[in-house]
C-alpha cells in the first residue's frame, strides 16, 4: 500500500509541475494603438492629406511570428519603423468580388516574419 501511494504522489506532483511549466512558458503578446492621426488641409493644392500612424508592439517575453496587418484599402503609401522584412499582398479580383458579393470586409494584408 505504502508503494501505491508514493506512485500515487509522484504522478500527481509530475502533472502539476508539467502545468506549471506550461503555464510559465515564455509566450508573445502582441497589442496595437493608433497614436496619431491628423489631417493637412493643403488650400493651395486643393488637397485634405491624412496620415495616421499605427504602433504594433511585442510586450511578451517570446518572439511573435506571422503578424499581420490589415487595411480595408492598400494605402498609398506606409513605412515600417524599424524596417523589417515583410510582404505586401494584395487581394486577387476573383477573391476581391466574391468577398463583395458576401459584404465582407476587403484587405489588404502587410506580413511580417517576427516582431521582437
Amino acid at each position: 500500500m505504502e508503494h501505491l501511494i508514493g506512485y500515487i504522489a509522484t504522478g500527481a506532483i509530475s502533472l502539476v509541475v508539467g502545468v506549471l511549466l506550461i503555464y510559465l512558458q515564455p509566450k508573445s503578446k502582441v497589442y496595437y494603438w493608433t497614436p496619431h492621426t491628423f489631417l493637412f488641409n493643403l488650400q493651395k493644392e486643393n488637397v485634405v492629406l491624412q496620415t495616421d500612424s499605427l504602433t504594433v508592439q511585442n510586450l511578451g517575453r517570446k518572439a511573435a511570428s506571422n503578424i499581420e496587418v490589415i487595411f480595408d484599402t492598400k494605402p498609398d503609401f506606409y513605412q515600417l519603423q524599424p524596417a523589417v522584412v515583410h510582404e505586401g499582398v494584395v487581394l486577387q479580383k476573383q477573391i476581391r468580388q466574391s468577398l463583395e458579393e458576401k459584404n465582407l470586409r476587403i484587405v489588404t494584408l502587410i506580413s511580417t516574419d517576427k516582431i521582437f
